[in-house]
């Protein structure tokens, strides 16, 4: 017999390619901007689930903002975010969660 799992998503998830590009403009402080591409993980009605490779700390409360690609690397649509959880694979490999602003 199988058990049922309860959802504990907050929000319902959206049917964005796992993989799809992004493009990022990371807020460091003094008013520093980094760019990076990432992957698009998990995307809901709250946020993105990406993955980033950068020798750059990441850490909860800091903005982005993410600019969603097709594989011609036009944009789909940008997003104002803020890092609310961040999970190191690697040295220079995250999980992180963004909600949008």
């Amino acid at each position: 017999m199988t058990a049922k799992i309860k959802e504990q998503r907050k929000h319902i998830r959206y049917d964005i390619d796992q993989g799809s590009a992004a493009a990022i403009l990371l807020h460091q402080e003094q008013d520093k901007l980094i760019s990076l591409r990432g992957l698009i993980i998990n995307s809901s009605y709250g946020g993105f689930e990406l993955l980033l490779i950068t020798p750059n700390v990441i850490a909860p409360g800091q903005e982005m903002e993410i600019r969603l690609l097709e594989q011609g690397l036009t944009d789909l649509g940008v997003f104002d975010a803020s890092v609310i959880w961040t999970k190191q694979i690697d040295p220079n490999i995250y999980k992180v969660g963004v909600q949008y602003n």
